[in-house]
């Protein structure tokens, strides 16, 4: 008899969500009765959660192992992060067959110079497909079992040298790898501060794994971020090159997107007090939901400015997890979804499975499962 994929799929997704939705009736047995307010909140937060994983779930290529129709590796990585991050393991768990077939993906991606890339890639962002690749690698090394974790093992110190050699001369990274556009590219060649933040990211989840990473590249990369504070504000510049402040043309405002990001990455880079994050924090918190002003590249800038507000954590952390959970849930489509928005540079369905990424991270933050999240 021929297998169906497709179907098994449906299969484990049902498994998955009946799993599930028996321990939620356990729990509401457990609080009845006159269950209490955040008792009643977290039941909700779970709802949305599974809600978002099964969406993920019915998405993924069970064929190749991937997400998306481009930008497949960036699209994957953030896919299986989110996925990992309700604490199934590429070993146990309702979505382990998923995440191991996301992880072989992955690393039949890496080329021989080391670095990870996809044919379907769009050409938007080389960096930001291989950073990506390569934090997800270190949040499952130790996990995967022996053959691929050896694989594993020697797919990321290539990696690391694929980002050195693909830094800038002031620390920061490009949309290039090794810092060489196609022929015929349109797009800015310089540094950009996105593309900075997915590489110190993915080089900090690699030092915690144990590898080793170059000293100067961190020394610059680090140089770089403080270097993009700027003065006036406290937020974090586009482009130091550039002299550009914001990715919006004509802006002399920092983004919340940029500063959150580049903040997030001020604690990988060792950061977690001083006057530079201080400032950073008092220009984030304008932003915080629901926020006066136009948040542009809402579900990336609030990826970073949860994880920034967990590592802070307290009164100012509890007040901001609140705030972003509970506009997440006014957003959440009934399939599970967050909707790609209009300033996304993902186009399609890609935008919305992205979206949805960094929604369940944010929803399971505090969860503390992943390693890169750990305080």
């Amino acid at each position: 008899m021929t297998s169906d994929p497709q179907a098994k799929k449906r299969t484990r997704s049902k498994v998955a969500s009946t799993i599930f939705a028996i321990a939620l009736v356990l729990l509401i047995r457990q609080g009845s009765p006159g269950q209490s307010g955040s008792t009643l909140k977290n039941q909700k937060l779970q709802r949305a959660i599974q809600k978002s994983c099964d969406y993920l779930v019915s998405k993924q290529q069970s064929n190749v192992g991937c997400w998306g129709k481009s930008d497949r590796l960036a699209i994957t990585s953030m896919a299986t992060l989110s996925l990992l991050s309700t604490g199934s393991t590429p070993r146990r768990g309702p979505y382990a067959e998923n995440i191991m077939n996301a992880v072989r993906y992955v690393l039949a991606q890496q080329r021989p110079r080391g670095h990870f890339f996809d044919d379907n890639g769009t050409g938007y962002s080389q960096i930001h497909n291989h950073g990506y690749a390569l934090l997800l690698l270190t949040q499952v090394y130790g996990e995967c079992g022996r053959e691929l974790d050896e694989r594993i093992a020697k797919a990321i110190p290539r990696a690391i040298r694929a980002s050195l050699l693909s830094q800038h001369p002031n620390g920061g990274f490009g949309y290039f790898l090794y810092r060489r556009p196609p022929p015929g590219n349109s797009m800015m060649t310089e540094d950009e501060a996105s593309t900075t933040i997915s590489q110190i990211q993915a080089l900090r989840g690699a030092r915690n794994a144990g590898f080793s990473i170059p000293s100067r590249m961190l020394r610059k990369a680090e140089t770089y971020i403080f270097r993009s504070q700027h003065k006036k504000t406290g937020g974090f510049v586009y482009s130091l090159k550039l002299g550009k402040i914001s990715f919006q043309e004509g802006s002399d405002t920092p983004t919340f997107a940029i500063t959150a990001a580049s903040a997030c990455v001020l604690n990988s880079l060792g950061t977690y007090r001083g006057n530079n994050l201080k400032r950073a924090l008092d220009y984030i918190q304008k932003f915080r939901p629901p926020a006066k002003e136009e948040v542009h590249f809402f579900y990336y800038g609030h990826f970073y400015a949860a994880q920034v507000m967990h590592q802070i954590g307290g009164a100012q952390g509890a007040q901001w997890r609140k705030a972003i959970l509970a506009e997440l849930l006014k957003r959440q489509k009934r399939n599970g979804a967050f909707l790609r928005g209009s300033d996304s540079h993902v186009p399609g369905t890609d935008g919305t499975l992205l979206n949805t990424a960094w929604a369940v991270q944010i929803m399971t933050l505090d969860d503390g499962v992943l390693p890169i999240y750990e305080r």
